[in-house]
């Protein structure tokens, strides 16, 4: 490097290899996580919170049920907020896997009014 009016007249260009950008291993899918906390077939639980009506609670027992969930193995309780606009079911469910676990949660996803599953 030479310099001249105490600026150097080179420039080192020298890349640095840029910081690995996945400093965390992969996450875990929800069915690995869902595995890993339990061990199927047990009792599951799931609350679905939305707007109270259209039978809001029949359309998704109903749901539950399709996802091949037996009638029998299905317990649950309702409440309605204060103002009633919206309920929530709490269901206890016979869960054969964590593949039936997402079968289950895709099913109540597609009943209108829903706002949260838990």
């Amino acid at each position: 490097m030479s310099e001249q009016n105490g600026h150097s007249s080179e420039v080192d260009l020298t890349i640095v290899p840029a910081p690995p950008t996945d400093q965390n291993p992969a996450q875990p899918t929800p069915q690995e996580l869902l595995d890993a906390v339990h061990s199927f077939p047990c009792e599951f639980h799931i609350k679905v919170i939305g707007a109270t009506e259209n039978d809001f609670i029949a359309r998704v027992v109903a749901a539950v049920i399709s996802a091949e969930v037996a009638e029998t193995d299905i317990e649950y309780t309702s409440r309605e907020t204060a103002g009633g606009r919206h309920t929530s079911v709490s269901i206890n469910v016979l869960a054969q896997s964590s593949d039936h676990v997402m079968a289950i949660y895709a099913a109540i996803r597609t009943v209108d009014g829903v706002v949260m599953v838990m």
